[in-house]
């Protein structure tokens, strides 16, 4: 029998009986050197489960997002899918912060990863360039705006809905409307634009990836202005001693999302 046959050869290879034969009898009983090597064979089985477990545990990957808003809300949603297929048990925090508190948590190790679209010095964080994206001036589709070549200073900021995206988009609107011209709508909450604009004379200035996810794109449009709006860039910030390639699950983030900027017509890559 095959069994009988591997006993053999393990005693072979051992150079030792560890069975007692009695023919006629189909009941095992171990030599002296059988029971030492059964204790030894438990205690390897037990180290075996105990490695698999360690390797089980090693494939469960935690990884902590904090972003800008907008981050959260337009990009990472789409990068997020792909990535939870390369990792089946990625264990996601994704939070969201103000610009300056993003930062500090980055450099006080309190996050992974962290995407910003301003750049603030600091020694202690490397700062990547992710993607680059468009702004587009939007209003309602019957809105009484040009449909090109809008000079802004013909614009009233009365009708505007602001937002500050970026310094460089800030630095340049202030070139055309001072601090004593207040909009109709200033706000740090940018998802309600749409709905605002909807219907109305409102006017606003967005990114492509603010653009991309309106759900009544047919009831707006965008025109082009004579002088053209800054790019908004989208930043990512990892702590510089543990770099991109320290986190297997940081890596796969980095790898989707170039892969995602890559291949969408909306954003530019860097």
């Amino acid at each position: 029998p095959a069994l009988s046959q591997q006993l053999k050869a393990l005693e072979k290879e051992l150079g030792a009986d560890l069975i007692v034969r009695s023919r006629g009898s189909r009941v095992l009983k171990l030599t002296p050197n059988g029971e030492r090597f059964f204790e030894y064979a438990i205690g390897l089985e037990h180290m075996m489960l105990e490695g698999k477990s360690l390797f089980k545990a090693r494939e469960d990957y935690e990884l902590t997002v904090i972003g800008v808003e907008s981050f959260n809300l337009y990009i990472f949603p789409q990068i997020y899918p792909i990535i939870s297929k390369y990792l089946k048990n990625l264990k996601l925090k994704l939070l969201t912060y103000k610009t300056y508190f993003l930062y500090q948590k980055i450099i006080n190790s309190e996050a992974d990863v962290g995407f910003v679209n301003r750049i603030l010095n600091t020694k202690s964080v490397d700062i990547i360039p992710v993607f680059h994206e468009k702004m587009y001036f939007i209003c309602d589709a019957n809105a009484p705006y040009p449909e090109n070549n809008i000079d802004m200073k013909t614009l009233d900021p009365a009708n505007e809905i602001f937002f500050s995206w970026s310094s460089e988009y800030l630095e340049w609107h202030d070139r055309y409307f001072s601090s004593f011209a207040k909009p109709h709508i200033y706000t740090d909450k940018f998802f309600f634009i749409e709905d605002f604009i909807v219907g109305s004379n409102l006017w606003a200035i967005v990114p492509a990836s603010f653009l991309s996810s309106c759900k009544n794109l047919s009831l707006l449009r965008t025109a082009k202005l004579q002088d053209p709006i800054p790019d908004r860039t989208c930043y990512m910030l990892c702590r510089k001693k543990e770099g991109i390639g320290s986190n297997p699950a940081l890596n796969a983030l980095k790898h989707v999302l170039f892969d995602y900027v890559k291949n969408n017509p909306w954003l530019d890559e860097p």
